[in-house]
């Protein structure tokens, strides 16, 4: 069973790698659309963080533990490509899945 406590930590984790990804782009050759996107995803899920920690969840609830696990796969597929520079699209396509997992989890809460 996942915990809420979990949850925020596996968040806090993809925005670090996050922020070690963009230290490492050359914004010479990446594309400047594919920074501000980066930088946009992480801050949506900033703002997802920062709701879980500000609510009460019933961490035993089927339906919360169901889309836990969504995110966990979902986190599992992101952390193939988010330390890899040279796989930018993929990894924000990965990053939209997981804040689609995200958003599941808010709502249902």
């Amino acid at each position: 069973m996942t915990t809420k406590l979990e949850l925020i930590h596996v968040l806090g984790d993809v925005m670090t790698e996050l922020d070690k990804l963009g230290s490492q782009l050359d914004y010479k050759s990446t594309d400047p659309a594919e920074v501000k996107a980066i930088d946009s995803l992480r801050d949506v899920i900033d703002a997802y963080q920062l709701k879980l920690v500000k609510t009460t969840i019933d961490e035993g609830n089927k339906i919360f533990q169901q889309h836990t696990a969504s995110l966990l796969e979902v986190n599992a597929e992101l952390t193939t490509t988010i330390a890899d520079v040279k796989q930018v699209a993929k990894t924000i396509g990965a990053l939209a899945n997981l804040i689609g997992a995200i958003a599941k989890i808010v709502a249902f809460i």
